[in-house]
């Protein structure tokens, strides 16, 4: 009963839609696919499914993957810059690969490891990490611009991470770090049950000095995150985070 009222209601649209349309066409609607719509889809529907050109599944599922999911992540401000990020980020990500990276002997000695993560989960990772009412203002500050900092890396090493087909980075973040000569570099969030994030004096690379107002070429600024950085293609890097007291550059703080 159902399938015969289907079938009506196709027939009677098929002749409205010929009545209302037919003076408009020079071939008087005689068009296949118009043919195949009234005498042909229930049948096809019933034996292979959705029929192609009338699902919308794939654009939706696109649209959920590349806006929705996307926007979520965003504050919300210059939402396609932000939008374009993730999904570049994303277009590298899917290029790596799941296995977990060895361990690689380091020369500095790392204090307390905080906070462990890997490139495909650093959005959400960081994201949960600020949400934290526990967290000072120093390392959510350094959270905040973390990703900011992350594409200027990809950006920089973008050649040379399209040479290779895995890329596998895990990002670690130490609450402190002991140079060569000794030193000690702190950026803990609880040292006995206070913050503690390091002032340094930093000597400038003489090739950036007039990006900088420093004091006879040393800057000062405060440590922000602890970094170390783990690839697959290439050595460690050893980072960290700063916020320049005396920077002057027109590019970033950081």
């Amino acid at each position: 009963m159902k399938n015969q009222i289907l079938l009506e209601s196709i027939n009677e649209w098929a002749k409205l839609f010929i009545e209302l349309f037919e003076e408009y066409s020079s071939f008087k609607l005689q068009f296949s696919k118009l043919h195949s719509w009234v005498f042909h889809i229930y049948s096809s529907i019933r034996e292979f499914g959705a029929i192609n050109g009338y699902t919308t599944e794939t654009y939706e599922s696109l649209h959920k993957d590349y806006v929705k999911k996307p926007y979520k992540l965003t504050n919300k401000k210059e939402i396609e810059k932000q939008i374009m990020k993730i999904i570049r980020r994303k277009a590298i990500i899917i290029e790596s690969s799941s296995k977990e990276i060895p361990k690689t002997p380091i020369a500095l000695k790392y204090s307390k490891k905080l906070y462990e993560f890997c490139i495909q989960n650093a959005e959400i990772y960081i994201q949960t990490r600020m949400n934290d009412p526990d967290l000072e203002k120093e390392m959510k500050l350094g959270f905040k611009k973390f990703l900011e900092c992350l594409d200027a890396y990809l950006d920089f090493y973008d050649q040379k991470l399209f040479e290779h087909e895995e890329i596998n980075i895990k990002f670690r973040i130490y609450s402190g770090v002991t140079l060569k000569y000794g030193a000690n570099i702190c950026a803990n969030n609880k040292f006995h049950k206070r913050p503690i994030f390091s002032n340094i004096a930093v000597e400038m690379n003489p090739d950036e000095i007039f990006e900088y107002t420093s004091d006879n070429g040393v800057c000062f600024a405060q440590v922000l995150l602890i970094t170390e950085i783990i690839m697959n293609y290439e050595e460690p890097m050893h980072l960290a985070l700063v916020q320049w007291y005396d920077f002057k550059s027109s590019i970033t703080n950081f």
